[in-house]
């Protein structure tokens, strides 16, 4: 486990919706990820094994995005 790529135990709700008024379309959606804690031990680098990131690691996540669309 390191920053480049974390590993995780995670739940997520998520939402979204359009907003129609007469061509014009308006999307939006919401995303909350809610992460574990996880507890990472330290193990040296070798042939098998890269060098990790111990500690504790917890990953949380707010993404929204919004879209407009025109209908012909």
């Amino acid at each position: 486990m390191n920053i480049l790529f974390p590993s995780s135990t995670n739940h997520v709700a998520t939402a979204g919706g359009t907003f129609t008024t007469g061509s014009i379309n308006i999307d939006f959606a919401f995303e909350y990820l809610f992460g574990a804690e996880r507890e990472v031990e330290y193990y040296p680098a070798n042939s098998y094994y890269p060098e990790n990131m111990a500690g504790k690691h917890q990953l949380n996540v707010f993404a929204f995005s919004i879209g407009l669309g025109y209908v012909f």
